[in-house]
């Protein structure tokens, strides 16, 4: 199972680049952002949500992803969208955890994978 995980920041001028790489071929897609975030994003496929409450620190965000990341497939991350502070916590979360990760990338050819 190919699972995307990707942080959605509150600058809108990224939505587009995070939209993009939801459009390639993952069997789920989980979206990282806080309450506005989740309230203001629209799309057309599918996918899942882990809120991150903008009033933790970083290391209690950290535990929050831990316990809501999928147990199982392939996963990659893409942090074009986002602070700082959500992708260390996505990162660490997964470091946590044991997950081993991938980095979808968007570039001008398209999504690649590291």
């Amino acid at each position: 199972m190919k699972t995307l995980l990707i942080t959605l920041g509150v600058g809108k001028g990224t939505w587009g680049k995070a939209k993009r790489v939801c459009s390639e071929e993952w069997d789920k897609i989980v979206i990282l952002g806080n309450e506005w975030a989740q309230d203001t994003f629209k799309a057309d496929f599918a996918y899942d949500w882990i809120v991150l409450d903008e009033n933790k620190d970083s290391c209690q965000l950290v535990e929050d992803i831990a316990e809501q990341l999928p147990a199982d497939g392939d996963v990659y991350i893409n942090l074009s969208s986002g602070s700082g502070r959500e992708h260390n916590a996505l990162v660490a979360a997964l470091v946590t955890k044991g997950v081993s990760f991938q980095v979808a990338c968007l570039g001008d050819d398209g999504v690649r994978i590291f």
